[in-house]
């Protein structure tokens, strides 16, 4: 992260040299060592606090997110105090493993807000409608810190969908109407059983 900030900043200066006199001592500090390390704190600070977003995650650790050994290492080259110890290192990890997985669970959070839309489910799943907001630019620029346990249970549980599971739910859906009536109109365990032998014995009949 400081080595593509020092590039950066590098490659200014040596645009500027090439235009202009050669730069002082005091210049080069000014122009490209201060700026690096201004940044650098204002990032360690804000890793360390959850307040970075999940778009300066991409931006700063988009080649080792995904190697939870590399991410730990530089996390603690981030850790201002010194002591090597930091305890938000493990939380941040999660949170940044989290975001890395919330592309997968996408999907399946559609599929659960369209079957309790379909059945008109009262109960509130905000934690999967988050996740539907997943590829809103409002939810990249949130801070980890606001990525909640409930989004981070739901996340987990979520992800591990299969797409056979997916459209399962997908199915179950369209069938709000056939849900609906049963519920209304079938009131005893027993009468239930009967109905799902009988819709069986007929969809077997309908198949041979």
């Amino acid at each position: 992260l400081h080595e593509q900030g020092i590039r950066v900043n590098e490659e200014r200066f040596m645009s500027a040299k090439a235009a202009t006199m050669p730069m002082t001592l005091d210049e080069l500090v000014n122009s490209v060592l201060e700026p690096v390390f201004e940044r650098w704190n204002r990032i360690c600070k804000a890793v360390s606090k959850g307040e970075i977003s999940p778009t300066e995650v991409k931006q700063c650790f988009r080649n080792i997110s995904g190697d939870q050994e590399k991410l730990k290492s530089e996390l603690r080259l981030m850790d201002l105090s010194g002591t090597g110890a930091a305890n938000w290192v493990n939380e941040r990890c999660g949170q940044i493993r989290l975001y890395n997985t919330l592309n997968k669970a996408v999907n399946a959070a559609r599929a659960v807000i369209c079957v309790c839309e379909r059945l008109n489910v009262s109960e509130p799943f905000l934690a999967v409608a988050e996740i539907c907001r997943q590829d809103s630019d409002d939810f990249h620029m949130q801070p980890l810190s606001s990525l909640t346990p409930g989004l981070v249970s739901a996340g987990q549980f979520l992800s591990d969908m299969t797409q056979e599971q997916i459209r399962c739910l997908h199915q179950f859906a369209s069938c709000g109407p056939l849900i609906k009536w049963v519920r209304k109109e079938i009131k005893e365990w027993k009468e239930l059983e009967t109905f799902v032998e009988l819709a069986g014995t007929r969809s077997g009949a309908e198949g041979d």
